[in-house]
């Protein structure tokens, strides 16, 4: 996964297989070196293919699925450094965590739980062993979890998820959207591209168009385009 940081021009790249994150600068072509790695036992960083970037805060948020827990460091680390800041332990919540997203305008962190299937909702500050402040999942929200994406200017929560079709048996994607605030078991207040195979992740938002790019869809290993303009309201 790439996080896009626009502030300071720079890719930051979740490479799995090197147990690293990569930094590149924005205008990076061809055979180009990154310009920092973090990498190395004291990182705790293992298999990561996640990352979610805070340019304002200058920090980067990585969920690892197998230690099940969120590390943090400061953007400008490079090298086997040490997380700033750790969430992990049994309030947490954390249960094979997939994917983090982070939303420096409003304090919000949100985790995507491949076993529990579900949203867990932290402030963007939290460390230690902290219960999060809202748990979206459960059986009314339909929910199978892949990745989750905040929209600090909605305050929308957006899940793209799939779940299987009774009738097929096939894996049918979802977009389903909750707002900051919104805790507990209920369905989501809104559902997209509902009965489509979408479940994979989104690639980016584009509010100016009202459009989203999703990998997965109709056809497997594409890009996919959706005019979506009730996810912007």
């Amino acid at each position: 996964m790439i996080a896009v940081d626009t502030v300071h021009d720079e890719l930051v790249v979740a490479n799995p297989f090197a147990e690293a994150l990569l930094f590149f600068r924005g205008g990076a072509d061809g055979e180009e070196a990154p310009v920092r790695v973090i990498q190395g036992p004291k990182t705790m960083l293992g298999y990561t293919d996640n990352v979610g970037v805070d340019p304002q805060h200058d920090e980067v948020f990585v969920a690892q699925s197998r230690t099940n827990a969120i590390l943090v460091f400061d953007r400008e680390a490079g090298g086997d450094v040490a997380p700033k800041r750790i969430i992990r332990g049994p309030k947490t919540g954390l249960d094979s965590a997939r994917n983090v997203a982070v939303d420096p305008v409003n304090n919000y962190l949100a985790v995507s739980n491949r076993g529990a299937r579900n949203v867990l909702i932290f402030n963007r500050t939290d460390e230690g062993d902290v219960a999060p402040k809202a748990i979206l999942g459960g059986p009314k929200t339909g929910m199978g979890i892949y990745m989750v994406v905040l929209d600090s200017k909605t305050r929308n929560i957006i899940v793209p998820s799939g779940s299987l079709s009774p009738q097929t048996n096939r894996d049918v994607g979802f977009i389903r959207v909750w707002k900051y605030g919104d805790n507990g078991e209920e369905a989501p207040p809104r559902i997209l591209v509902r009965g489509i195979k979408s479940s994979g992740p989104i690639i980016a938002l584009i509010p100016e168009t009202k459009n989203v790019w999703i990998e997965g869809g109709k056809r497997p290993d594409s890009l996919n385009l959706y005019h979506l303009p009730e996810l912007f309201e």
